[in-house]
């Protein structure tokens, strides 16, 4: 019984172990949108890291992100000061994310493993 009692604790500290470690390994990737442009042009991220959109304008300027492909697609029209969107990279790829506005802001998104 005993024994039992200290493999099922041990197995459960590793189960433990894992979970942090694959949180630690999480990255954050930040998209400021500020003075009309984007803070990158490009990202390369691994898929489990988490890519945000931030609109830090001082303007109340409303940016028109979007993208469509079969893994990631979403479309941030109405995007206003202060507001931001957040999402995980979960499929290998490569995507762009466009102004429907400001058709020479193209941001490049690359996830890999």
């Amino acid at each position: 019984m005993i024994k039992k009692l200290i493999l099922t604790s041990m197995i459960s500290l590793a189960a433990l172990a894992t979970t942090q470690a694959a949180a630690d390994q999480q990255k954050i990737h930040k998209l400021v949108l500020k003075d009309g442009g984007v803070s990158h042009m490009q990202l390369d991220v691994k898929v489990g890291d988490k890519i945000i959109i931030e609109h830090n304008d001082d303007t109340p300027a409303v940016h028109r992100l979007f993208t469509t492909g079969d893994n990631y697609n979403f479309d941030l029209s109405n995007m206003g000061q202060g507001d931001y969107y957040q999402f995980t990279a979960k499929t290998p790829g490569t995507f762009d994310i466009t102004c429907h506005s400001m058709k020479d802001m193209v941001i490049a998104v690359n996830v890999t493993q």
